[in-house]
């Protein structure tokens, strides 16, 4: 029997299973229907209108997002696989100008069955052949504002991002491989990062090529991301790789190694500096990261090696953790660079803190800097805003980051001498540098007490950066001994300081240095100072520099200082991480000139000069601003330069391409009081009178850029040339592109030597450059005139030669140019016409040729030259001849010149040769010249004769070397005589043998002189002073520069004369040339040494340094019968030639004068009125020397003339210059007469008192006394030498005609015959109310109209006393009438003398008792 729940049972069961069956049934219906829906989808995506739909819609849809950007992407086929594989080729990515990246294929592969375990897998991804060829112009698009909502912080992403990863409903994901296969980046993205305003710079010849795997992986948890990627330039290959993990409690664990063993990353960065590669390098880098994104520790370690630029392998380690934020990074380098450093040991620390800013916790120092403008102390607290920069409401900062800095460099082996100096072997920079971060303001920055040393270098730094700047830098270098070398050194020291302040657009800076003293020696040669020689030295005392920056014309809106206000104008300009914009940016806000003060001031050679200028310069001189134009204007320009003023103002226009020229507009002017700056500054033998100068500049667009300048001078003195009323004037117009010149020098006259005086000078230049026409002329005692046409581009000179005239008529000397010639100079080429010169009185003067690189072809004439020609008295004739043939590499030359017959006015006739030709010795050439005396027999003469041999070089022409060696030799024995005989003093006579050899070796630039010379028992008589020298006895040596003497005579008699010392010759010098200069007592030691160092620069330029001692003893030189002395005592002579000092004690023995014989005595007058330059050498060539000699008179100097005997006493001191000296002491008389007309008065008082003044004129104090008659009768003269007051007076008192009467005759006035009293009215009209000066007889000329009227007294053969009138007048300007009347004589003689010429006269004279006839001739000299 069935149970019903049995059966109720079975029956739930049974349908239970047939409801099963049928949700299978459905399920698997609902399956297979999903699969083939699937199935039927999948295959219809393979059909290709599907995945070109599909491309579309992608593409559309990508491209939506990126065109704000301006880009676009294209693909160009995509194959579906799905849902196994994707697979997508010609990927391309373009901006504006083409596509930038190209991918030739991406391949994506799937794992379906990942998805039954709640998995995404990814087996592959493949990124297959990408290039990226360019960088792309990416512009950002404008933001719009977001809400509160919307803004989120990168903290807060992080979390954002962390919760969606491991969210409990996120499936598993798994990345196995992303694969990149030859992912090319082109060099052109490299070399536009060094881009510069367009111009495309090439750095980088090859690709960077990519190549690695990539996975991800996300579980419960861990999320991991790996990578490993290989990357290969050229040859070099580098391997990378990266492993990151996170956790569910946002831990964070990162790892990063980079392996490049090759120096790949080494060469990429070589290659973007422009340095060159190395066979050798490598490079690691490896960092750790562990902790959360709020609080992680950090620990990097990089390591590199470059054979080339690293002796070993350098270090980088840093170290930081959050929370607080401490940090701290050190490196190890040793690096070489080739040329510039040649060993190194550098080592850096630097440490990181962090620290909140709030009112109860830690805050910043108060920093002390100067204020500029007062020099003044400023307070800047950084932990209050500065003054009108503080953000709204005043906000504090919320963070500061504290940087502490230590660079140390050892070892450091500079190859540059300089910098090897400069720098030293050990340096250091320290300092602290703080960093103040706010919320809605930009940072501020502060560094205090940054301090870089150095050998000769140290500098300490401040700065405060905020709204406004405060910086304040002081730096001294302690030697300018860097800039010594080889023919060079400096000394002295520089003190500056650089100062900024105010707004940090607009800021106001000030450069001042200072350098106390700058001493500058200059050596000859190359190699001067190494080989000892003697320096010419400058010095430059109390040096300043200031430029002073008052900042911009007007402020600048160039920098926001808030931190939206900057979001907003990026936004504005659109701008998108370029460099180039943002420059851009800066720059169109920056278009205001800015302001500067330049000053500059010095003191050299005791003479102070100082420059001042205001300067308006457009910002894009410094490469700042758009504006168009680029200019600096000096304005005010005010200074005084060696005593040269300076005024006016100056505006140059700058280019801006190298196409483009210079403009300059302005004037600047000046005066100069006294050339003695200029002597003194440089040595110069220039004086000047009314000196000034003026140069005008002008743009304009008809005639270009125009220059003129132009001197005056009034009158003046250059040398020994003389010249009055100078100009000189220079106008270019066009200046940069076809100028064209208007040029001219003149001068109303000037002296020159050997010629004379010439009148109306000027030399005149005009016209274009390549067709300007060249004229010279003067007159006056030479005359001259020449024409050339010119043409030149700077780079040779050509032209003509058309016509060319001299006549010196005194010397009857013609020199004239036959026809016109032309030239061509260049560096590379010289090539000159025949041109003929046909010389008066006789000869003929030709040359001409071509001397290229490749050949030589130049010959000279001078055929039967009269030297009669020239200026100087010679007498001979010339004959010379002159070849060169080869080329510069193998030159072939001759040279032979005669000098027949040459002579001078008093030398007997003598020939001489010089022969020359061109040889080769080893690799180089030489020019041989030898000079032969002839016939030396003749005149006894054994040996005379000079040879040297001249190096030569091409370059490209061959020319004469100046720093190879030279070879030479000299030498004369024989007759003193001889040589003497060319001395053109007539009178004298040097009588002698004298010995001579020498030799000459150095170089041109450098020669080195040495000689030998002596002379034994010669004889110098001078008949026309009346000087006897016996016993002359000279030696002398010179070598290397340095050279001594002796010289000792006699004087006939018992007295001598010895002088000893030494001379350099500062040019000879070898070896630094420090002469002793005396001090003078009287000066400090600050003083004294001042003087001392002036002396030895100017001893640098002197001819001659002399150091001479002298010696007398009883010497008595003079055979006289006027004039006699005997002398005892020293004399030395000292310092430049130029300049010499003179000392001086000398002890007169015994002198005597005797007044009568002066008139006739056989020392003349020496006015040479030919030899004009002989009267200019005697008028200027004065020197300045100092004069210091002390002369006694212990026993007596003896003044006698008829009726004149007076012996006398003193001391004197003579002192000051040569040309205009000074005498101090006193002349007194011990004892003396005077006899008048047979009456004797006795020397009461005699003395003469010198005060030292110039000129000299002494004063004097004489009385004479006589008694006769019952009358003592006196004469005084007192008062000033050479208008002395005359007293007559008497006891008892009588009137002064009647005190002469009795001292003239004994007799009262009344007593006297008429012809006693015409005498005695010439006595007393002598003496009272006449000009002493004119006298009687100049007097009666006056008020008779006569020219000569004499009274003559002399004494007959018989002795007795003649007394003679003489008057006479001029009819004409050569013929004379006189009468001539004895006193004690009624004979009466009548003149007649015609003057044929100014050397030449004959006369007569016819007499009552006898008459005559005579021819007078004279020559003055």
């Amino acid at each position: 029997m069935k149970n019903p729940k049995t059966e109720n049972s079975q029956t739930e069961h049974v349908r239970m299973k047939k409801y099963i069956r049928s949700g299978l049934k459905y399920i698997g219906l609902f399956f297979f229907g999903l699969i083939t829906v699937l199935t039927v989808f999948f295959v219809c995506l393979r059909f290709q209108f599907a995945e070109n739909a599909i491309r579309n819609y992608a593409v559309e849809k990508v491209n939506a997002v990126l065109s704000p950007y301006s880009l676009q992407i294209e693909i160009g086929d995509l194959d579906l696989n799905l849902p196994f594989s994707v697979r997508i080729r010609d990927i391309g990515v373009k901006d504006g100008n083409g596509v930038f990246f190209h991918l030739e294929a991406l391949n994506a592969h799937s794992r379906l069955s990942a998805l039954l375990r709640y998995r995404i897998a990814v087996p592959c991804i493949e990124f297959k052949h990408g290039d990226f060829s360019r960088v792309p112009e990416l512009v950002l698009p404008v933001s719009q504002e977001k809400s509160q909502e919307e803004t989120v912080g990168l903290q807060e992403k992080f979390k954002q991002i962390h919760a969606l990863l491991f969210n409990k409903h996120m499936p598993s994901v798994l990345i196995s491989n992303i694969s990149f296969e030859h992912i090319a980046v082109s060099p052109a993205v490299f070399n536009s990062l060094k881009t510069v305003r367009g111009v495309e710079e090439t750095f980088f010849d090859s690709p960077l090529v990519f190549e690695g795997n990539v996975s991800a992986s996300l579980e419960k948890e861990l999320f991991q991301f790996e990578a490993d990627i290989a990357g290969r330039y050229k040859e070099q290959q580098a391997y990378m790789e990266s492993l990151f993990d996170m956790l569910p409690n946002e831990a964070i664990r990162f790892s990063f190694d980079y392996a490049d063993e090759h120096g790949l990353f080494i060469a990429l960065a070589k290659e973007f500096a422009g340095l060159g590669q190395s066979t050798r390098a490598s490079s690691k880098i490896s960092a750790k990261l562990v902790g959360t994104f709020e609080d992680f520790a950090l620990e990097t370690d990089m390591s590199a090696f470059d054979e080339k630029y690293l002796k070993d392998t350098a270090t980088i380690s840093a170290r930081c953790q959050t929370k607080p934020f401490k940090g701290q990074i050190a490196l190890n380098a040793k690096p070489v660079i080739a040329g510039v450093l040649d060993n190194s040991d550098i080592s850096a620390t630097i440490d990181l803190d962090t620290f909140s800013v709030s009112d109860t916790g830690e805050k910043l120092e108060k920093m002390q800097i100067v204020q500029p403008e007062t020099g003044e102390t400023v307070t800047v607290d950084p932990n209050i805003p500065f003054a009108d920069a503080a953000a709204d409401g005043g906000e504090i900062p919320n963070k500061n980051v504290r940087i502490a800095c230590g660079v140390y460099f050892k070892t450091m082996e500079f190859v540059h001498p300089m910098l090897r100096e400069l720098l030293g072997s050990e340096q250091s920079i320290d300092g602290q540098f703080d960093v103040q971060f706010f919320t809605r303001q930009l940072p501020r920055f502060f560094a205090r007490s940054v301090n870089f040393t150095a050998k000769n270098i140290r500098s300490e730094t401040n700065i405060a950066v905020s709204r406004e700047i405060f910086a304040n830098s002081v730096f001294n270098i302690k030697s300018f001994s860097f800039l010594d070398s080889n023919n060079l050194t400096v000394q002295g020291n520089l003190a500056g300081k650089l100062n900024i302040s105010g707004k940090l657009e607009n800021p106001h800076v000030i450069i001042q240095t200072e350098i106390p003293q700058l001493l500058a020696a200059a050596y000859p040669g190359e190699l001067g100072k190494k080989e000892g020689a003697n320096a010419r030295e400058y010095k430059l005392e109390n040096l300043q520099f200031t430029l002073k920056s008052e900042g911009f014309e007007k402020d600048a809106d160039i920098i926001p200082l808030d931190i939206e206000k900057m979001r907003a104008l990026y936004q504005k300009h659109q701008y998108a991480a370029s460099i180039e914009r943002m420059r851009e940016l800066f720059h169109s806000a920056v278009n205001y000139p800015v302001k500067l003060f330049l000053s500059f001031k010095a003191d050299y050679m005791d003479e102070h000069s100082f420059l001042n200028s205001e300067i308006r310069m457009s910002p894009k001189v410094l490469g700042l601003g758009e504006n168009k134009n680029k200019f600096v204007d000096f304005t005010k320009i005010r200074g005084s330069l060696f005593g040269i003023s300076v005024d006016g103002a100056l505006h140059i226009d700058l280019p801006e391409t190298i196409e483009e020229d210079y403009a300059f507009a302005g004037k600047i002017q000046g005066k100069m009081a006294d050339t003695s700056a200029l002597e003194n500054a440089f040595f110069l033998p220039l004086q000047a009178e009314g000196l000034s100068y003026l140069a005008e500049f002008n743009n304009t667009g008809a005639k270009g850029q125009q220059v003129r300048f132009s001197l005056i001078a009034d009158k003046g003195l250059y040398s020994f040339y003389e010249w009055e009323n100078f100009q000189a004037k220079l106008g270019i117009d066009d200046l940069w592109k076809n100028a064209f010149v208007d040029s001219a020098v003149s001068m109303a006259s000037m002296e020159l030597a050997d010629i004379g005086k010439i009148t109306d000078f000027s030399l005149s230049l005009q016209g274009l450059l390549n067709k300007m026409a060249l004229r010279c002329k003067f007159g006056g005692d030479a005359n001259f005139d020449a024409k050339a046409a010119l043409s030149t581009n700077f780079e040779y000179l050509s032209g003509s030669l058309d016509s060319f005239s001299f006549a010196y008529p005194y010397k009857k000397t013609e020199i004239r140019l036959q026809k016109k010639a032309g030239f061509y100079l260049s560096p590379s080429k010289i090539d000159i016409g025949q041109m003929v010169f046909n010389v008066a009185p006789k000869g003929k003067l030709q040359f001409g040729g071509q001397i290229t690189e490749n050949s030589l072809n130049f010959k000279g004439l001078a055929n039967d030259i009269d030297l009669s020609m020239l200026p100087r008295d010679f007498k001979g004739v010339m004959t010379a001849n002159f070849g060169m043939s080869g080329s510069s590499r193998s030159p072939q030359g001759k040279l032979e010149m005669l000098l027949k017959d040459f002579q001078t006015l008093s030398s007997p006739k003598m020939s001489f040769s010089l022969k020359g030709n061109i040889v080769q010795a080893g690799q180089e050439h030489r020019a041989n010249l030898k000079l032969d005396m002839l016939d030396k027999d003749k005149y006894d003469v054994k040996e005379a004769g000079f040879s040297l041999q001249i190096p030569l070089q091409y370059s490209p022409l061959l020319t004469v070397s100046k720093n190879r060696p030279v070879l030479g030799k000299f030498a004369y024995t024989g007759s003193l005589k001889t040589l003497w005989s060319y001395v053109p003093l007539e009178g004298r006579s040097l009588e002698g043998e004298l010995d001579l050899k020498g030799n000459i070796s150095g170089t041109l630039s450098r020669p080195d002189v040495n000689f030998e010379a002596e002379t034994k028992r010669a004889k110098y008589q001078d008949l026309i002073l009346g000087i006897l020298l016996t016993d002359l006895n000279f030696e002398s040596k010179l070598q290397k520069g340095h050279g001594t003497v002796r010289f000792s005579a006699k004087d006939g008699r018992k007295g001598t004369v010895i002088t000893t010392g030494s001379f350099d010759i500062p040019f000879l010098y070898h070896g630094k040339y420090k002469p002793y200069f005396a001090t003078d007592e009287k000066k400090g030691e600050k003083e004294n040494e001042r003087v001392r160092e002036r002396k030895i620069r100017q001893a640098e330029h002197s001819a001659l340094i002399v150091d001479l001692k002298t010696v007398l003893a009883n010497f008595s030189p003079f055979y006289r019968n006027d004039f006699n002395v005997r002398l005892s005592g020293v004399v030395t002579a000292g310092e430049m030639i130029e300049n010499p000092k003179i000392h001086g004690d000398i002890t007169v023995e015994d002198a005597e004068v005797h007044l009568e014989n002066i008139r006739t005595s056989s020392i003349p007058k020496l006015n040479i009125v030919e030899d004009s330059s002989v009267r200019i050498r005697r008028k200027k060539a004065g020197s300045q020397g100092n004069l210091d000699i002390a002369v006694h008179i212990p026993k007596q100097l003896g003044v006698y003339a008829p009726g004149i005997e007076t012996l006398w006493r003193g001391d004197l001191s003579v002192f000051g210059k040569l040309q205009d000296p000074a005498v101090k002491g006193y002349l007194r008389a011990w004892k003396g007469r005077m006899i008048i007309l047979n009456s004797e008065l006795k020397l009461n008082k005699g003395e003469i008192l010198f005060d030292g003044s110039t000129p000299v004129i002494p004063t004097v104090d004489l009385k004479l006394e006589h008694n006769g008659g019952g009358v003592k009768s006196f004469i005084s003269l007192k008062g000033m030498a050479l208008r002395p007051k005359i007293e007559i007076s008497s006891s008892p008192h009588l009137p002064s005609d009647e005190v002469l009467a009795h001292i003239l005759f004994s007799r009262s006035m009344s007593e006297l015959s008429d012809f006693e009293k015409i005498r005695l009215a010439t006595v007393l009209a002598s003496l009272v109310g006449f000009d002493v000066s004119a006298g009687i007889t100049g007097t009666t000329k006056n008020l008779f109209g006569l020219d000569v009227i004499s009274v003559d007294n002399r004494q007959s053969s018989s002795g007795e006393e003649e007394i003679s009138i003489q008057l006479g007048k001029y009819l004409k300007n050569n013929l004379y009438l006189g009468l001539e009347q004895e006193v004690n004589s009624p004979d009466t003689s009548g003149v007649l003398k015609y003057e044929m010429n100014e050397n030449f006269s004959v006369g007569t004279k016819l007499g009552t008792e006898d008459s005559e006839v005579g021819f007078q001739w004279k020559y003055d000299y």
